[in-house]
Order: C-alpha cells, then sequence, then structure tokens
C-alpha cells in the first residue's frame, strides 16, 4: 500500500467517526432536552401544589382568592396587591 492510499483510508475513517460523534450528540440532546422539560414539568406542578396548600390552611387567603376570582373589582387596593401577589406566585 502507498502513501496515498493510506491517507485515503484516514480520511474515510476519520469521516465515519465524525458521523458516529454527530449521531451520539444528537441522542444526548435529545435525552437532555426530555430530562430538561420533565424539570419543569415537575417544578411547576410543585408550585401549584404549595399554592393549593396554603389556600387550604389560610382561610383569610382563601377568601381572598374567591373575592378577587369572582369580582376583581370588590377588592381594596391592599386586597387587589395581595391577590396579584398571590396570582404571580
Amino acid at each position: 500500500m502507498n502513501w496515498a492510499a493510506l491517507s485515503a483510508v484516514g480520511e474515510i475513517i476519520g469521516a465515519i467517526t465524525v458521523l458516529v460523534t454527530l449521531a451520539y450528540l444528537a441522542v444526548q440532546i435529545r435525552q437532555n432536552t426530555r430530562a430538561v422539560q420533565s424539570s419543569a414539568t415537575d417544578s411547576s406542578i410543585n408550585r401549584i401544589s404549595v399554592l393549593r396548600q396554603s389556600l387550604a390552611e389560610n382561610a383569610e387567603l382563601a377568601s381572598l382568592y374567591l373575592k378577587g376570582g369572582n369580582d376583581p373589582q370588590q377588592l381594596d387596593e391592599l386586597e387587589a396587591l395581595r391577590y396579584r401577589m398571590l396570582l404571580h406566585s
């Protein structure tokens, strides 16, 4: 075998290696994306659970939530602020 043939074989092996590496990276990125999405969903569910627990444990907060949900115009300035903060949390 001469040097040109060895060089050609080396280039083919290098090209195949690059393709395999790119395929591996694509799989890893897809798995990472799924993990991040799962984590974000879990975080959202936990935040909603905390809010529901707060409403269940605090009658004043639950009353404010109902009052603001039924007719926000009935809320005074402080209640409106607390209601907005509750919704944003």
